[in-house]
């Protein structure tokens, strides 16, 4: 029996319904808001997390008041508008010590609005040295209105356990998305690889049927080129031109859509999609294309994966590229009834085995076989 449409369609909407009720929990009925650090990167992923952020506001009837980016982000301006408006901060997976520009910005927040109500929208929490981890916790703590929210059990364990916090568990933004179905393939395997700080794998993947990418890289486009020659300006004059921000916010919107058409663009080129970036699984999912996940370096597509994502019958696991690309040309070649050929040889969608996700990088993978990792 192959992946059905409706059973992908039912989690999207399970996971879609979750989503909404979180956000209308913690905005606690607020009609206006303003949103913190647009992601001004190519990274597709971070893209598809504003326009989720977005279009989930827009269902909710919340009017977006004032966004913006880390480098021309004012608490002067902000303080234009009415305490009682709450600030959102972009969710992703910044917070912690990888990303340290975005973490130095959400502490500058915090500490520029106390006791003003600010919401980190759905994170992934990852800190290497304890001492920044409780450095951050301390400043985040002391605000007394601060409520962050956890893509995934591991980061909800961190928030509530050593920082102190007042955390909750709710979906990537990203799945408020409403994406038109996939374009045709063009190649049998797209492995979309990390090539950043997240990246744990070295290994060259090679062969005819195997296009290799990952989506760090902005196409060109003239609005881009006008858009950053505008933030330079904004950044050497931030007071006697500061109206020019107003103008920049304006075109974000329409950068990020560019960016997310770049990213489902290569995404569909693939007959079955091999990656380790956590969005390339979430529009995998919502375009209905099969896909091999490899963890990335701490542990954040597993922890995902278990929180959410664990029925998905479009989704398989492998401990390594060289045994995802493996899996991946035998689901290409096998497009009808995926989950009875698979099932044949023992290899099992990841929904379909008993054991649990594995929740963290640090516990190790089972055995080294095309076996789903489950």
């Amino acid at each position: 029996m192959s992946p059905e449409p409706h059973d992908v369609a039912a989690l999207r909407r399970r996971l879609q319904a979750e989503l909404k009720a979180r956000y209308a929990e913690f905005l606690q009925g607020a009609r206006r808001v303003v949103l913190v650090d647009f992601p001004n990167v190519p990274n597709v992923g971070d893209s598809a997390i504003w326009l989720g952020q977005k279009a989930m506001l827009a269902e909710l009837g919340v009017e977006v008041l004032s966004q913006t980016e880390r480098r021309t982000y004012s608490a002067a301006r902000l303080r234009r508008f009415p305490r009682e408006v709450p600030i959102l901060i972009h969710g992703g997976g910044n917070m912690g010590d990888i990303w340290p520009a975005h973490e130095r910005l959400r502490l500058s927040v915090v500490r520029d609005f106390p006791r003003r109500r600010i919401v980190q929208l759905p994170q992934s929490v990852h800190y290497s040295s304890e001492r920044a981890r409780d450095e951050s916790a301390r400043v985040l703590r002391a605000h007394g209105n601060f409520t962050p929210l956890a893509r995934d059990r591991n980061s909800l364990a961190i928030l509530a356990g050593p920082m102190g916090l007042d955390a909750a568990l709710c979906p990537d933004s990203a799945l408020a998305i409403d994406i038109a179905r996939r374009r045709e393939p063009v190649v049998n395997v797209l492995c979309l690889k990390r090539t950043d700080r997240e990246s744990d794998s070295a290994e060259r993947i090679e062969g005819p049927d195997v296009e290799v990418v990952d989506w760090l890289e902005d196409a060109p486009w003239w609005g881009l080129t006008l858009i950053r020659q505008l933030e330079r300006i904004r950044v050497n004059y931030p007071r006697r031109l500061a109206f020019i921000g107003d103008a920049i916010s304006l075109a974000y919107n329409s950068l990020a859509s560019r960016r997310l058409e770049r990213g489902l663009g290569l995404l569909s080129r693939g007959r079955v999609v091999v990656t380790d970036r956590l969005h390339a699984h979430l529009l995998c999912l919502l375009c209905g294309i099969p896909h091999v996940l490899v963890d990335n370096n701490y542990g954040k597509l597993s922890a995902f994966h278990e929180a959410w994502t664990a029925a998905s019958p479009l989704t398989w696991w492998a401990d390594d590229f060289r045994h995802a690309v493996a899996l991946a040309r035998e689901l290409a070649q096998s497009p009808v009834g995926l989950r009875s050929s698979l099932a044949e040889t023992g290899t099992l969608p990841v929904h379909a085995r008993a054991e649990p996700a594995r929740a963290a990088k640090s516990r190790p993978l089972a055995g080294g076989s095309l076996n789903g990792k489950s």
